[in-house]
């Protein structure tokens, strides 16, 4: 996700800025980045602009599996996360979806390099059309 946003926007203060939360100076840079390294970058900087009362409703949110489609070596989970924010008098209610890759007997979540190489598959796919 990080990868796309700083490849698609065009305000090049913007990338500078995203380039500099995630610790590297440039996207050949950020490509280098193990996955968990870029994942755990990606969401430190994502939930450090979360108010805390939004961080600690998060972890009692309830979350619940809607769907999953299934692919030969992936799974695509759609769930939906739903929070109370009492002391702002509100709750959330957001649908997400996680993409998971078979490894072996196990299901790890994708890494952005394996989603980047799949999306590239798909676009192959679709110019074959």
């Amino acid at each position: 996700m990080a990868i796309h946003i700083i490849e698609t926007t065009s305000d090049k203060a913007e990338r500078a800025d995203l380039l500099k939360a995630l610790g590297v100076a440039s996207l050949d840079e950020f490509k280098k980045l193990t996955p968990k390294v870029a994942t755990v970058r990606f969401y430190e900087f994502a939930f450090s602009t979360v108010p805390k009362q939004a961080r600690e409703a998060s972890l009692h949110a309830k979350i619940t599996i809607v769907g999953s489609i299934v692919e030969k070596d992936y799974v695509h989970v759609l769930y939906r996360s739903e929070a109370d924010f009492k002391d702002l008098a509100m709750s959330v209610n957001v649908p997400s979806v996680v993409t998971l890759k078979r490894d072996g007997a196990r299901l790890k979540v994708a890494s952005t390099t394996q989603l980047e190489n799949m999306k590239a598959k798909l676009e192959a796919q679709a110019d074959r059309k």
